[in-house]
């Protein structure tokens, strides 16, 4: 075994993008076997229209960690498939809020169970407390990556000149 395979840091970024394509081609199985012709990347849009119906195209970005005409894309082929309409804000209308349509809150419980069914199958034969362990650990992987964002953040903000703040 070489060096690069023995390192846990050489490792890391490998098996964690392994597990996440692993799981999304998991996730998308079970969404065809189940009689779904949505991708896991559109089911996360839907995921969040089921927590609150109405966020603008943007919020939809922002929660998903897309950007906008990738997210424009997206609810374009799920409102051609019926699980989405759009329509425009009410006292803006350059802003295009996305409402779920009835095949879209009917599709809610067949896809959380996919879901599932998916995430069942990545963690079994894991124990509890090992799962605890893995899920702390990436919290604070994922807390180290926030606060050095901010602190770039707020670093480049110190290098643009007052005038072009504001």
């Amino acid at each position: 075994m070489d060096t690069l395979q023995q390192d846990p840091h050489a490792r890391f970024g490998m098996v964690i993008g392994g597990v996440y394509r692993a799981m999304l081609r998991r996730l998308g199985r079970r969404f065809v076997s189940a009689g779904y012709n949505v991708t896991p990347e559109q089911w996360s849009i839907l995921l969040h229209l089921w927590r609150a119906d109405g966020p603008s195209q943007q919020t939809l970005a922002d929660l998903t960690d897309r950007d906008k005409p990738t997210i424009a894309r997206m609810v374009d082929v799920l409102e051609k498939r019926g699980l989405v309409s759009r329509a425009s804000h009410q006292s803006d209308g350059r802003v295009k809020q996305v409402f779920l349509t009835e095949a879209g809150q009917a599709a809610q419980a067949g896809l959380l169970a996919g879901s599932r069914a998916a995430l069942d199958d990545a963690l079994s034969g894991i124990h509890p407390d090992d799962l605890r362990v893995a899920l702390s650990v990436l919290e604070r992987m994922r807390a180290n990556l926030e606060s050095i964002s901010n602190e770039d953040s707020s670093h480049a903000n110190e290098s643009i000149p007052r005038a072009a703040q504001t």
